[in-house]
């Protein structure tokens, strides 16, 4: 006759929980897989934010002006679409698929980053701060897409929801 909230919501936070824990342990594949996309959600965006949140300040402490300073914030931002775009025509190609292109993402960030590093030209340094928000960008397109994948159905959410709370944590 009516309906119980506080006993359908409690029956059914139990039956989620339950279902998490029947399949974390009959799938210990699941660990693994759970643990190494954690992983890229909590060093992406601790990578990422203590490098945009201290790109002006690295700028210029390279020795480059003020102008150069926001120029760099700049271009880094408009490298974003194209990563974001070229991210979602090669994701479902079929030679390449999702896991390879997330690691060829993630390897351009880090060949961007050191190039970041050591640039000591201005081109350099605005080439590396492209290419670095360019990967970065296309990485993020893959991982949003690869995640749920990775799951069974009756988990992708939460799962999904346990990865972007990582992501929260690395980027404190």
């Amino acid at each position: 006759e009516g309906w119980d909230l506080e006993h359908d919501t409690v029956q059914g936070a139990q039956s989620l929980l339950s279902t998490i824990k029947r399949v974390l342990i009959e799938e210990p594949l699941l660990w693994r897989q759970g643990l190494l996309l954690g992983g890229f959600w909590f060093l992406y965006p601790l990578g990422f934010y203590v490098y945009v949140l201290w790109l002006p300040s690295l700028v210029k402490a390279k020795g480059f002006g003020e102008d150069t300073k926001y120029l760099s914030v700049l271009l880094a931002g408009l490298a974003q679409l194209p990563g974001t775009l070229m991210a979602s025509r090669l994701i479902s190609h079929p030679s390449l698929g999702r896991k390879k292109l997330v690691l060829a993402c993630t390897v351009g960030c880090s060949i961007a980053m050191a190039a970041f590093a050591i640039a000591s030209t201005l081109t350099g340094l605005l080439v590396a701060i492209i290419l670095l928000n360019f990967a970065t960008a296309a990485a993020w397109s893959v991982l949003y897409t690869i995640t749920p994948e990775s799951f069974p159905t009756v988990i992708r959410a939460t799962a999904f929801g346990v990865c972007t709370f990582i992501a929260r944590l690395g980027g404190i």
